[in-house]
């Protein structure tokens, strides 16, 4: 199922012209396009972090991404 949403996702951002980098660590998916965007995707929200929150964020900042 995760890998069903992040292939859609992939697709979405590829048809809006951005430059995708798969990832298998911190973040799922990396794009370059108009802005920059980190995605995570998390089958259970509620199994997210706070320090994942604070990583994926930290990480976001560094790359001037969203």
């Amino acid at each position: 199922m995760k890998q069903d949403i992040i292939d859609s996702v992939e697709e979405d951002l590829e048809n809006a012209d951005y430059r995708i980098a798969m990832s298998k660590g911190l973040f799922d998916i990396v794009a370059a396009g108009e802005s920059s965007v980190i995605v995570k995707i998390i089958s259970n929200i509620d199994s997210a972090t706070r320090s994942e929150a604070m990583r994926l964020s930290t990480a976001a900042a560094s790359l001037d991404a969203t």
